[in-house]
């Protein structure tokens, strides 16, 4: 299934569909069925000469197995071909860009991630080392909180305080003198008051880094002018590109700790 939510136009939605089922023969006339017009009304539909209405969206959608968000988006790009006034228009257009932000949401893509309790949250996004020594604890040569110090450049007593802390939160445990980790992914509900302070740990850091030894790792920064669905259509990107990199790292041996930054946004 493609993401609808790209789309500006109803009928780019339809023939990228059927772009994407060509396979499937008669597909089209499968559409028209689904729409409950016959196969030269959807022909003329999609070579610009009329439009399709909401009933006929809705049959189409279906035939699409979209979701109730997804169904409404499409009935909206139908009607905003079909709204005559400004005013209309308008109206359409701030529902279409409230529906594409809250399918924006990356998280809801992260079936296994867990979350934390309201306390523990606010003392494991209140500094960037908790995640950090949280996650090193995976690779098997920083199992001590002496060879973790070192590591991350901390000192022992706030290591040997924030593992302390971990294993109270139920995210780490201590089997004799090495520590292993218990829950592997947490996140932050999007829009937790801490999401911003999390955010915040891990940038302050990077900028350290970056003046101690900017010529490590790979850092990019732009400003562009663009246009607002171009913009979207970078964030599907950078969201897809997101989504894929966490399948990777699921499964990956743990040999190093990295750290990934990204932002995007309108200034």
């Amino acid at each position: 299934m493609i993401n609808i939510f790209s789309f500006e136009d109803y009928i780019d939605v339809i023939r990228s569909m059927i772009l994407h089922n060509k396979g499937e023969r008669g597909y089209q006339a499968k559409l028209a069925k689904a729409a409950r017009c016959n196969r030269s009304y959807l022909s003329q539909v999609l070579n610009g000469h009329v439009n399709l209405t909401p009933d006929h969206g809705a049959g189409i959608a279906d035939f699409w197995h979209c979701s109730d968000d997804e169904m409404e988006y499409f009935i909206l790009l139908i009607n905003l071909a079909r709204a005559a006034t400004p005013r209309l228009k308008s109206t359409i257009k701030r529902r279409l860009m409230l529906l594409i932000e809250r399918n924006s949401n990356l998280h809801s893509g992260f079936k296994t991630s867990q979350g934390l309790s309201d306390e523990d949250a606010v003392d494991y996004y209140s500094a960037w080392y908790y995640s950090a020594i949280h996650v090193i604890i995976g690779i098997p040569e920083y199992r001590t909180e002496k060879s973790i110090a070192e590591r991350l450049g901390l000192n022992i007593e706030i290591v040997r305080s924030v593992l302390n802390r971990l294993m109270r939160m139920n995210v780490v445990t201590k089997e004799g003198h090495e520590w292993k980790v218990l829950k592997f992914d947490l996140h932050l509900q999007r829009l937790s008051a801490l999401k911003g302070i999390g955010h915040a740990n891990w940038r302050q850091k990077t900028a350290l880094r970056l003046q101690e030894d900017w010529q490590k790792g790979f850092h990019y920064s732009g400003v562009h002018s663009l246009s607002v669905s171009d913009a979207q259509k970078i964030k599907d990107i950078i969201i897809e590109a997101i989504t894929r990199s966490r399948e990777i790292i699921a499964p990956s041996n743990e040999e190093d700790i990295y750290c990934f930054l990204c932002d995007f946004y309108s200034l």
